[in-house]
């Protein structure tokens, strides 16, 4: 199944019903009736809900947080990290697990690299590297995100759109798999 994963504006505008352009809002509507009949998984990561937190509105901070789980979020692949192990002044040993909520050092740090501020190289790494990876995330970030898309999907398997061209995509996609080799339609 085709998994699109949401960068926190849209996650915001599908809670608030006040994306912009309109446009773009009236294409996550169309990408939610996709998820809801099943033809994709839509999906956002937790860095989509830390960054809503940090929302100076308290009204729409409020409505986004009655609204967490409306969304699934992308669950990280848990994976062992070594223990530190620090000796104290009176001779006994602490020991501890490095904290970091960075789930692949190297594909955040080429993020970095290119240019992406690092909520957005976690959001990308969330969505490529969580339990179930996504093949597209959905961004209206002009600034960041759209901007390195070329890179990023060439060095990623996932691809990065506006809400629009996505759904342009996805009912092309349809279209193309719904005819034959020999161009008769396939029943």
């Amino acid at each position: 199944m085709i998994r699109v994963c949401y960068d926190t504006v849209i996650n915001s505008g599908l809670v608030t019903g006040d994306l912009n352009p309109p446009e773009e809002m009236k294409a996550v509507h169309e990408i939610e009736h996709l998820h809801d009949a099943g033809l994709i998984k839509r999906v956002k990561t937790e860095q989509a809900n830390v960054e809503e937190k940090r929302t100076n509105n308290q009204a729409r901070r409020e409505m986004l947080e009655a609204a967490r789980d409306y969304v699934s979020v992308v669950q990280p692949i848990v994976k062992p990290i070594p223990f530190s192990t620090q000796e104290d002044d009176d001779g006994s040993f602490r020991s501890s697990p490095p904290l970091t909520d960075i789930i692949d050092r190297e594909m955040f740090d080429t993020l970095r690299t290119l240019g992406l501020k690092e909520g957005d190289a976690k959001h990308l790494t969330y969505a490529v590297k969580g339990d179930r990876p996504c093949d597209y995330f959905i961004t209206l970030d002009t600034k960041d995100l759209l901007p390195h898309k070329a890179a990023i999907e060439a060095a990623y398997s996932i691809r990065v759109m506006k809400p629009t061209t996505f759904v342009q995509h996805f009912h092309n996609q349809a279209a193309s798999q719904s005819v034959s080799r020999d161009g008769d339609p396939v029943n």
